[in-house]
């Protein structure tokens, strides 16, 4: 009766401009390495067929972070703080060690009774989705008292507006840090 073998196929992605021979090899010299030590490998082999897949910067990662989005609101406005898929430089960029998800800020004044959005009253922050709940709720209360301290009756404070997507997390305690008003 003949010997049995079970083969498998591997599939392996790497990021390197490694030739396929030259990962082939490296997997042979892993394989050889492996046999020396452990016992129940001494028969295994590796075929080049292996399907060797290069990932490359061409390919997207998929960014699967989800963020509950925080309301907060009082008699005059409602101010929301929502991830979007926002970084430091555009869009988030996941294979970006140093990028960082920020949220966005949307506005909204109650006008007649009815919710409206404020003109120019949404854009991406400081905060880092990232950052403990906890800490993202109280900037988000931080946030509305400073645009209602600093907007009189029907009237909406523009530079307290702009100064809304400066809203960072600062210190230990995460405490909200925003432009004071001139």
């Amino acid at each position: 009766m003949g010997e049995r073998w079970t083969s498998f196929e591997v599939c392996i992605k790497h990021t390197s401009a490694q030739d396929q021979d030259d990962v082939y090899a490296l997997l042979e010299k892993l394989l050889d390495a492996g046999q020396k030590k452990i016992e129940e490998t001494a028969d295994w082999k590796i075929s080049q067929s292996l399907l060797i897949e290069t990932v490359g910067e061409d390919e997207e990662e998929e960014d699967d972070f989800e963020f509950e989005e925080i309301e907060v609101k009082n008699e005059r406005f409602i101010l929301t703080l929502e991830y979007i898929g926002e970084g430091t430089s555009g869009d988030f960029d996941p294979s970006d060690e140093k990028d960082i998800r920020l949220l966005r800020y949307t506005l909204q004044e109650r006008i007649d009774g009815e919710w409206q959005e404020v003109n120019d009253g949404s854009a991406c922050t400081l905060l880092d989705a990232t950052e403990r709940r906890e800490y993202l709720e109280l900037a988000a209360q931080g946030m509305l008292d400073y645009i209602t301290k600093h907007s009189p009756a029907n009237e909406v404070n523009e530079q307290a507006l702009q100064n809304l997507s400066h809203a960072d997390l600062v210190g230990i305690k995460a405490k909200l840090r925003l432009p004071k008003i001139k």
